[in-house]
């Protein structure tokens, strides 16, 4: 077994759905700069192509973008070979016999040839509303050990990723979308690159290479960037910037991940005792931990999941309403809970009650409250004013009752008080 490793992070800018063939453009032109360099690997991040939000709010037909991903696997076998080196690549996977999508990942060899595909099993958050769970967990033979894929989310369950460790793995490929928030684009972060893969190698004494994406998707789905290599000791070899598509190269000492000891006190491997874990095969919904976190979550929206919203304001009140109406709508696909939109500058007044009537429209008999701020007309009088409308239903308005100097000449101060409104979160 060859004892190093040179390896190259894809860290690629984040593209729109309709912008993928620029976006596979720009994945073949970082697979050709970063051969400049001569890695034996390449790493890209999850779902590189075509996006990751595949919403079909967005995405209409999947075959509309199933030959272009084609095409891109092509053109990427024909890199592996001209460059002599591994590929691992996240596409969308369309299955056209079933019907069904699947968040993958392709290792492709120095040959030109798929030898290795992994298939997302522990889909996060809205992943489940349009892709179809993985079941298996491959690793891979190669002349630099074995190989292990997993994809983002499925790094925050330690069982994915040991399943992999006692397969033999010695390197496991993260190809990920870490999303985040964050006040600096400078200081983006997430749990998973702070604590929970350090703790996966760790875990595992194995190298975890991750590759990110930076920027934003379907104008709510942030990035922190921050592509990896993780050490077998749970340390961070070297990491990329938060917020610049970039390509990160580190040569790994394969010797590391053979020694399973933890501070020279624990083997990973020698010291299980499987016969005392049999919790951990056991179906879910038998365990008594099942029947306790059922009874703690009881309460009704105990964490509601908030979002606030930025947009740009256009003196067009289509355009406004479809801004309204694509935020809602993609904002509940994300299993949103309380949406804020942004106090509006002085603009259509003479159409606040159809505002009103869109928003009710859209949230009628779905769980969301939303509060939209808008110039409304009272008689003689304009306000600014906030409208918390809850599935459809109005529960009340609030006046803004301290103006600005430049306000007092457009509107009048509110005179509703400081009303507080029952909702179903509060």
């Amino acid at each position: 077994m060859v004892n190093k490793l040179k390896v190259a992070c894809l860290q690629v800018s984040a593209r729109e759905y309709e912008d993928r063939y620029e976006n596979k453009e720009n994945i073949l032109r970082m697979i050709d700069k970063a051969s400049d360099a001569h890695p034996q690997l390449m790493v890209l991040p999850e779902c590189a192509y075509p996006a990751y939000y595949i919403s079909p709010l967005i995405v209409k037909n999947s075959l509309e973008f199933q030959k272009s991903t084609l095409e891109l696997i092509t053109e990427v076998k024909q890199r592996a070979k001209l460059y002599k080196c591994y590929i691992a690549l996240g596409i969308v996977e369309t299955d056209l016999i079933e019907n069904i999508l699947y968040n993958s990942a392709l290792l492709i060899n120095p040959e030109g040839q798929e030898i290795s595909r992994f298939r997302k099993s522990y889909l996060w958050h809205f992943d489940s509303h349009w892709f179809c769970a993985g079941e298996q967990y491959p690793v891979i033979e190669t002349e630099f050990g074995k190989i292990g894929m997993f994809i983002c989310a499925d790094g925050r369950l330690p069982e994915i990723v040991r399943c992999l460790g006692l397969q033999g793995a010695d390197i496991l490929l993260d190809l990920t979308n870490w999303v985040t928030s964050g006040f600096e684009k400078e200081t983006l972060t997430s749990p998973q690159v702070e604590y929970m893969i350090p703790t996966r190698a760790l875990e595992n004494r194995v190298w975890i290479i991750a590759a990110n994406k930076v920027g934003m998707e379907a104008k709510s789905i942030l990035y922190c960037g921050k592509s990896a290599i993780f050490a077998p000791d749970g340390q961070i070899a070297k990491v990329a910037s938060s917020s610049q598509e970039e390509i990160l190269f580190y040569e790994i000492s394969l010797e590391r991940a053979i020694d399973k000891s933890i501070d020279h006190q624990i083997n990973t491997i020698d010291d299980r005792r499987p016969e005392l874990y049999p919790e951990l095969v056991q179906p879910t919904n038998t365990l008594p931990i099942y029947s306790i976190m059922k009874k703690k979550t009881g309460l009704k929206n105990p964490n509601p999941l908030t979002a606030v919203v930025q947009v740009e304001f256009e003196d067009n009140f289509k355009k406004y309403l479809q801004k309204i109406e694509f935020f809602i709508n993609i904002l509940l696909e994300q299993e949103t809970n309380i949406i804020i939109f942004p106090e509006c500058d002085f603009i259509f007044p003479e159409s606040g009650d159809e505002v009103i009537n869109k928003v009710k429209q859209i949230t009628k008999d779905r769980k969301v409250l939303c509060a939209i701020t808008l110039v409304e007309k009272a008689g003689e009088s304009y306000y600014k004013t906030t409208f918390l409308i809850e599935s459809g239903k109005l529960r009340g308005k609030y006046r803004k009752t301290h103006l600005e100097r430049e306000e007092k000449n457009l509107f009048s101060p509110g005179d509703l008080g400081l009303p507080v409104f029952k909702t179903s979160y509060g």
